[in-house]
């Protein structure tokens, strides 16, 4: 497929950066950009340029200072949820997924040009998977990072979601990225971003790994709203770009609308026990209120619950074997005395110990 000429033009310049950004970053081969935020630059570029653009995608502002000649290359890109576009007008809505603003663009492009036929990036059919535990201290963390480094071992794509209260991602994962998780929690309230560009241009990579993942918020006081809503969001979003595999979620220890919230949008919950006294107590007291949730409210959390007792040593407590649920065995991790190796001036996961078989074994179940 040959590369597109694509100009855009829209006066909020925080909003056409972002989506440059994102067409750079995710469809470098498919478009060459250009993009203006005044009308004399616009017109100046179409007048002095040799080349016709193939799409113009510009606010409808700028609709009466394009040539007339550009018509049929027009694709209105609109501030408002669309009601129907005027008569003949092709118009997208700009405030959603940037996957899908492509897929409309080239089906109108292809649609004005039968002789060619664009198709969307392939997806990836995505499990968000939660790592949970009633239990603090249980090594939940440990956990959700190991599984995500060996998913990405196994050429998975993977995005590593941290949920903490007091996050320890950067024990784990490292990337250059100036903006965090209370920039990405504040445009999903406010509504000030597309949520897909927002989230390819704010996430980190890990250059070892290539494991995505979000900077921590700038207050621990941000994960104590009320974020149902945004985080269910979050989540869809991160589904709905078809990039990842897998999506980990490390959660906090507690169990309040924004953790149920979470919950509910997952595939699989992970719910890590201990076999201390006190940790059996609570993982049969969330049982018990994952049953009340799911004649209550209809929550079907149990159902999607796999157990795993971390830092298992021989012997079990007795009662931590009957956790297990629907016949589905409890997966034993093993307490490793060194879990961590030195990696240059810094310490990454054993991953090629009895820690990494279990949390191989963890990771083709899924």
């Amino acid at each position: 497929m040959s590369t597109l000429r694509l100009v855009i033009a829209d006066k909020d310049k925080s909003y056409l950066d972002s989506f440059v950004d994102y067409l750079v970053s995710c469809h470098a081969q498919r478009f060459h950009a250009v993009a203006f935020t005044k009308e004399a630059c616009l017109c100046e570029y179409l007048d002095k340029s040799s080349t016709r653009p193939d799409i113009l995608l510009v606010e409808r502002e700028f609709l009466q200072y394009l040539p007339e000649r550009e018509n049929k290359h027009v694709i209105v890109l609109q501030g408002e949820n669309p009601a129907l576009p005027g008569a003949g007008e092709k118009a997208i809505f700009k405030y959603q997924c940037g996957d899908k603003i492509v897929s409309r663009m080239l089906e109108i492009y292809s649609g004005g040009n039968p002789h060619l036929y664009y198709l969307p990036d392939g997806s990836k059919k995505t499990r968000a998977i939660a790592v949970y535990s009633p239990v603090g201290g249980v090594g939940k963390t440990t956990i959700a990072a190991g599984a995500s480094i060996k998913s990405a071992w196994d050429g998975k794509a993977v995005f590593y979601l941290n949920l903490e209260e007091i996050a320890s991602t950067a024990l784990y994962f490292e990337g250059e990225q100036e903006q965090n998780l209370s920039g990405i929690l504040y445009h999903l309230k406010h509504g000030t971003k597309s949520p897909d560009i927002l989230i390819k241009t704010a996430r980190a990579v890990d250059p070892e790994y290539n494991i995505h993942f979000f900077k921590p918020p700038d207050s621990i006081l941000d994960l104590k709203e009320e974020l149902a809503g945004e985080l269910k969001a979050l989540l869809w979003e991160l589904k709905k770009t078809g990039q990842y595999d897998r999506i980990f979620i490390d959660m906090s220890s507690g169990l309040d609308k924004n953790d149920l919230a979470v919950l509910e949008v997952c595939d699989d919950i992970l719910v890590v026990c201990s076999q201390e006294p006190a940790g059996i107590l609570k993982i049969n007291a969330l049982v018990r209120e994952f049953e009340l949730l799911s004649r209550g409210r209809g929550l079907c959390l149990l159902e999607k619950a796999s157990f795993v007792l971390n830092r298992y040593e021989s012997p079990v407590m007795p009662g931590i074997e009957n956790i297990g649920i629907g016949g589905r065995d409890i997966l034993k991790v093993p307490k490793i005395p060194n879990i961590f190796v030195p990696f240059g001036e810094k310490h990454r996961l054993d991953m090629n110990s009895e820690f990494g078989a279990a949390v191989h074994e963890l990771t083709s179940r899924f």
